[in-house]
């Protein structure tokens, strides 16, 4: 059957409005998972098993018949491209769309970091909770009820103090087995009890991201000096606009007599007095949005290179050397 041309452009903006409609709106740049698996853990014989990548809707559940399965799912993003930066804002969204069996249902979010990979050993992992989703099943739907609802937390401070490129975020139900606190279950009709999160093979304006908010900075590695610092913030930028300034404060530990203070790109601060230092550049970009980096300075007694504080360089500071770089 032919479609007029009436036609084709009624489809086309019907689904550019669904688009904008479902997909929320962003302020900044999007990141998609890399690897998003369900993991489920069956609590009678204590095996795990992990279901292949690929699922458009992987399941948050709970079985209380004789399998006694608890499933997870875990989401890995790959920050390489952003490695060394530290975010103005930075926000974990994912989308709820059907559950089954629940009167009411919460969900926790727990963030790691790792290597790279999904394995059955994630399904014990995650420490830091990011955030819990609760939400009440309307009276009369608990048997199936589609709650197509967008899930968003702010995980800025826990992004930026990263220690590693992969990151991940394990959904799971509130409480644990067998009571799942802050879960009510419906049992009229069965006993398994789930919920559908969509995945990054599905449809643009449900599928999980990241969201980053410029500007974007860096601010350097932690590090130790011998009273001098060269600071260098080069590599900071702001997708959207123009940096206009840049301001690096150095705070340090038990004797703010001791606090310096630079402006620029890049700048040197001589004469550092010994003791830590908690360091932070501040950028802003021309629409007066900010963004913090942080990192550690330790300056040492005396010249740079002298290891052992004896106020001069020579060779008996060799193993200190090699102590800090020879490997």
């Amino acid at each position: 059957m032919r479609r007029n041309w009436k036609t084709s452009i009624t489809i086309i903006i019907s689904g550019l409005v669904f688009l904008f409609i479902s997909y929320p709106l962003y302020a900044g740049e999007l990141l998609n998972p890399v690897e998003d698996r369900e993991l489920v853990h069956n609590n009678g014989n204590g095996t795990t098993i992990m279901r292949p990548d690929g699922q458009w809707s992987p399941l948050v559940k709970f079985d209380a018949g004789g399998n006694q399965e608890e499933g997870q799912v875990v989401m890995r993003y790959d920050l390489s491209a952003w490695n060394g930066l530290q975010f103005a804002e930075a926000k974990v969204n994912f989308y709820v769309w059907l559950a089954r069996d629940f009167e009411t249902l919460s969900l926790d979010v727990m963030f790691y970091e790792g290597d790279g990979t999904v394995s059955i050993a994630d399904f014990n992992r995650g420490t830091d909770l990011v955030g819990t989703f609760s939400f009440s099943i309307p009276a009369g739907s608990e048997e199936e009820y589609y709650v197509e609802h967008w899930v968003s937390f702010d995980i800025t401070e826990l992004l930026n103090n990263r220690n590693q490129d992969h990151i991940y975020f394990n959904i799971r139900l509130s409480g644990g087995y067998p009571d799942f606190t802050g879960n009510l279950f419906y049992d009229a009709f069965d006993t398994h009890h789930w919920i559908n999160i969509t995945a990054v093979e599905n449809l643009l304006s449900v599928r999980p991201y990241l969201e980053f908010t410029s500007p974007y900075v860096s601010a350097g590695p932690d590090r130790r000096v011998y009273g001098q610092v060269e600071l260098d913030g080069s590599q900071s930028y702001d997708s959207v606009g123009e940096l206009v300034s840049y301001v690096w404060n150095l705070k340090c530990r038990g004797n703010s007599a001791y606090d310096r203070t630079a402006s620029g790109v890049t700048t040197t601060i001589s004469n550092l007095k010994p003791g830590f230092y908690d360091g932070s550049l501040t950028v802003v970009n021309e629409f007066d949005d900010e963004a913090v980096g942080n990192f550690v300075l330790f300056s040492g007694i005396g010249p740079r290179g002298d290891y052992d504080g004896d106020g001069d360089v020579d060779g008996v500071d060799l193993p200190g050397f090699a102590g800090e770089f020879g490997q």
